[in-house]
């Protein structure tokens, strides 16, 4: 019903709900697990937090990660709430990933990160 709902709001022509390279799925971000790798992957949520490692595993080789909502840090490794920021310190540092942190706003950044080949 969510899916159908969703489909329903995606604009007609290409990349539409009548386009069968679309899909629209709802539930856990677990079901993205059948459709990987990916060439372009956005965590704004759920996996990003819950299993990091599932997330890197998601990704092509090449394949560009972006994760969002994170609070710049000047300190090395970075801080949040006075506290090492062990989720932004896994990507940062993950042997698979060439990653960076850019600033989005002044109180806002993305971890940016490539899958190796």
């Amino acid at each position: 019903m969510v899916s159908q709902r969703a489909s329903a709001l995606l604009p007609y022509g290409e990349g539409s709900a009548d386009d069968d390279r679309v899909s629209v799925l709802a539930g856990d971000w677990r079901l993205l697990e059948r459709h990987a790798p990916f060439d372009v992957f956005f965590g704004d949520g759920g996996g990003k937090r819950d299993d990091p490692e599932k997330v890197v595993e998601l990704l092509a080789p090449g394949g560009l990660l972006l994760l969002d909502d994170f609070t710049p840090s000047p300190h090395w490794p970075p801080r949040f709430e006075g506290e090492v920021d062990e989720l932004r310190l896994f990507y940062l540092t993950h042997p698979a990933l060439d990653a960076a942190e850019v600033l989005t706003t002044p109180t806002s950044s993305v971890v940016v990160a490539a899958r190796r080949a």
